[in-house]
């Protein structure tokens, strides 16, 4: 079989996983012919150098050169410019030459080459609605090179005849070009995230991992498993939430550190009937295709406005209380500042700001139910007893752990009506995963959430002629404003 493993970040986590993922196919002796491929400086502009600085690329490279050291067997070295023809560059220019915004619906062939640019962009300004695109040069260019990648990328795999590829998530610019060059001309790919730290990872065939039916489908895979009882099965899967209401780190950081245990906000009356809503801060997916539209509105924003109203005009005896993403602040967007402006627009509406130190799970104590726009805390909620009506898509849309509306005619019955918590069974199977699904690798390691080792070797360890070029390099583009490569590979 011949294999293609590509990685080409300065990503710690990114990296160290791939190369783990180069050594086992080593090791297990099918492919034919093994190619590892990296930008190597091809690109001065990526998801990881959104400032296109000259320093950052050379460390980029030297990173993999190092770690590479580190990989036992036979297989071959590609840098990106390689794959990248004249010709390609020209397709590239004549797309573009008429191309006057980045928008998702920009397609070429099928390759999503808008979303490309647009995922990791959003990921570094916040800005969802793209109301800063035309100032910003980071999306042309990183399109613009995407569609370079792509260019190359399915031509090396008809000529090469490659049977597999292999690279982490597959969200951001350059991988998405790989995943969707991949997908146009069948071949298998498989993309790898980290479940939890320790060194446990999961793979997805042919899709995204934020496709929802194929995350079901390993929580239930692992939820199957025979050699584990089911009481311990709930035993793990119900210590993961304890564990999470705590406010430990386990998969992802925690925005509940900050808060004060068991403050509940000022100046309601908790003795009514009480419905709290959680927002969501959905950057992540917010360019990944169609498969997180919302079914009902036409975004978390314009949901939030009609329960906000039908709350407001219909049940003033119920109290309807917003608590806003805390990853959401600091943020000055319209979609935030008008999650913020619902606040008292009738008297029984109460919106908890991103920076409150109100304990989120205080607050959830007191709801007759919580409304969720598919934020984790809706999975949460499940799990600790309340019924949750879920407005969104969500990774637990299918899990039966919230009530979801048919269509939109069928959103108010669940705003009104009393409703049963679902069994939590549903949501312990989540937390069951996080905390025991996934596969051990051999030479991947990590410590908390950044600190990642491969062969017990720290990722981003430079020698010191290494950190020396890299300081005259942040030095000498200082001054002179220009833009300088040192190879190392």
């Amino acid at each position: 079989m011949r294999t293609l493993v590509f990685s080409p970040y300065l990503s710690s986590l990114f990296n160290a996983v791939m190369l783990d993922r180069l050594q086992e196919e080593i090791h297990a002796g099918g492919a034919e012919k093994l190619y590892f491929l990296s930008c190597f400086q091809t690109f001065d502009i990526c998801a990881f150098n959104k400032t296109s600085e000259s320093s950052n690329c050379y460390y980029c490279e030297a990173n993999i050169v190092n770690t590479l050291k580190l990989v036992e067997g036979e297989y071959d070295v590609l840098r990106l410019a390689q794959l990248i023809t004249p010709e390609d560059r020209v397709t590239a220019d004549d797309f573009f030459r008429n191309v006057t915004d980045i928008r998702h619906d920009l397609y070429f062939e099928t390759f999503d080459v808008g979303e490309a640019a647009i995922s990791p962009y959003i990921t570094r300004t916040r800005d969802k609605n793209l109301v800063r695109e035309n100032k910003d040069t980071f999306l042309r260019r990183v399109s613009y090179n995407s569609l370079l990648v792509y260019l190359g990328v399915k031509r090396f795999l008809q000529e090469h005849q490659i049977e597999k590829v292999i690279f982490f998530n597959g969200r951001l610019d350059y991988t998405r070009s790989v995943l969707r060059a991949c997908q146009a001309l069948s071949v298998d790919c498989y993309l790898y995230e980290r479940v939890r730290p320790g060194g446990i990872i999961e793979c997805f065939h042919n899709v995204l991992p934020h496709t929802i039916e194929a995350r079901q489908a390993l929580i239930d895979e692992a939820w199957s498993d025979p050699t584990v009882p089911q009481e311990e099965k709930m035993r793990i899967g119900s210590n993961y939430y304890e564990r999470k209401r705590k406010g430990e780190v386990i998969i992802a950081r925690s925005f509940v550190v900050a808060q004060e245990k068991n403050r509940l906000p000022a100046g309601i009356d908790f003795s009514r009937k009480n419905v709290v809503l959680y927002n969501s801060s959905d950057d992540e997916i917010a360019a990944v295709g169609p498969m997180y539209k919302n079914p009902f509105f036409q975004g978390q924003e314009d949901g939030t406005q009609y329960v906000v109203d039908f709350y407001g005009k219909n049940f003033p005896e119920y109290n309807l209380i917003i608590r806003m993403h805390p990853n959401l602040k600091g943020l000055t967007y319209h979609y935030v500042e008008v999650i913020r402006s619902l606040h008292q627009k009738y008297p029984n509406i109460y919106v908890i700001a991103p920076e409150s130190d109100v304990d989120t799970y205080a607050l959830l104590d007191t709801a007759w139910k919580v409304i969720s726009f598919g934020t984790s805390m809706g999975l949460e909620a499940s799990f600790w007893g309340k019924p949750v009506v879920l407005l969104a898509k969500a990774r637990y849309f299918y899990a039966d752990v919230a009530y979801v509306p048919a269509d939109r005619s069928g959103v108010d019955a669940l705003l009104t009506d009393d409703l049963m918590p679902k069994d939590k069974t549903n949501a312990v199977k989540f937390g069951y995963y996080y905390l025991n699904g996934g596969t051990k690798t051999r030479y991947f390691f990590s410590k908390g959430l950044n600190q990642n080792y491969f062969k017990g070797q720290p990722m981003k360890k430079f020698t010191l002629k290494q950190k020396l070029i890299n300081r005259a390099i942040k030095v000498y583009t200082r001054l002179t404003k220009k833009k300088v490569v040192i190879r190392t590979f």
